[in-house]
C-alpha cells in the first residue's frame, strides 16, 4: 500500500495493482466530533454543523427535486463503469449516489468520485467495506475529507445493522434480506424512501406475498413511522 506518496500511487494504479480492501475499523467515539467539526469549520455556524448531523436521508426526501438532475447525470457513469446493465447493481449505485452526495465535498465531489468508481466502490453495499486508509492513500481525499465521509459510513452501518436485525430476527423474513440488499435496501431511510406503502413493495416481493408486505409496513418501528 503506497504511503502517500504522490508518485508511488501513480505507479501503482499504472501497474493496474488490484485493490484489496483493509480491514475495517470502527471510528464510532469519533464520528460526531469529526462531522461536526468539519461542518462547523466550513460554515462558521453550530446550527448548519447540526442540521448536517441529522438524518441525511430524511434531508434527501425533502430536496429529491434537487438531486434527481445529478443522480441521472452520474447513473450512466456508474453503469459503465461496473458493468451493469440492469436490476440490483444499478439499484445500489443509485443507492450510493443519493448517499454520496448528500455529503459536500466542495470541488472535490467528482474527483473523488472517479476514484471511488473507478475501483468499484460506488456501491451502497459495497462501501461499506471502505476505510480511511483505502480513502486517504488510494483515493487522494484529504484526512478531513476522510474523517467525514467515514463517520457518515459508520453511521450507516450500524443503520444498516438495526435493519437486518429487525427484518431477520424481528420479523422472521430472513428470505427477503438478500432481495432487499441486492436491490439496494439496506435501511429504513432507504426502505421508507423508496416505498411509501406496502402496496408499493409488491411488485418486489410478489403478489403471493402481500402479507409480507404488509406486515413490514405495520412493524416499523415508531421511531421510523414518526420520521
Amino acid at each position: 500500500t503506497p504511503n502517500g506518496h504522490h508518485a508511488m500511487q501513480q505507479q501503482q494504479q499504472q501497474q493496474q495493482n488490484p485493490l484489496r480492501p483493509h480491514t475495517s475499523q470502527q471510528y464510532y467515539d469519533e464520528d460526531e466530533i469529526n462531522e461536526n467539526l468539519y461542518y462547523q469549520n466550513h460554515s462558521g455556524s453550530q446550527q448548519t454543523a447540526h442540521q448536517h448531523g441529522g438524518n441525511m436521508y430524511l434531508n434527501m426526501r425533502q430536496s429529491t427535486d434537487q438531486t434527481n438532475t445529478t443522480l441521472n447525470h452520474n447513473n450512466n457513469k456508474a453503469t459503465r463503469t461496473n458493468g451493469a446493465g440492469s436490476g440490483g447493481g444499478v439499484s445500489k449505485q443509485r443507492e450510493f449516489l443519493r448517499f454520496y452526495h448528500s455529503i459536500n465535498f466542495g470541488g472535490k465531489q467528482e474527483i473523488y468520485y472517479d476514484k471511488i468508481a473507478e475501483f468499484e466502490y460506488n456501491d451502497i453495499e459495497k462501501m461499506m467495506e471502505l476505510d480511511r486508509d483505502i480513502l486517504t492513500e488510494e483515493f487522494e481525499m484529504s484526512m478531513e475529507h476522510a474523517a467525514l465521509f467515514m463517520s457518515k459510513i459508520n453511521k450507516f452501518k450500524r443503520k444498516h445493522l438495526q435493519f437486518k436485525k429487525w427484518l431477520v430476527e424481528q420479523l422472521k423474513l430472513r428470505r427477503y434480506f438478500v432481495k432487499f440488499v441486492n436491490e439496494g435496501i439496506l435501511t429504513f431511510d432507504i426502505l421508507l424512501t423508496r416505498f411509501q406503502s406496502y402496496h408499493d413493495l409488491v411488485p418486489l416481493i410478489g403478489d403471493k406475498n402481500i402479507n409480507d408486505a404488509k406486515l413490514i409496513f405495520k412493524k416499523l418501528p415508531k421511531s421510523v413511522r414518526d420520521n
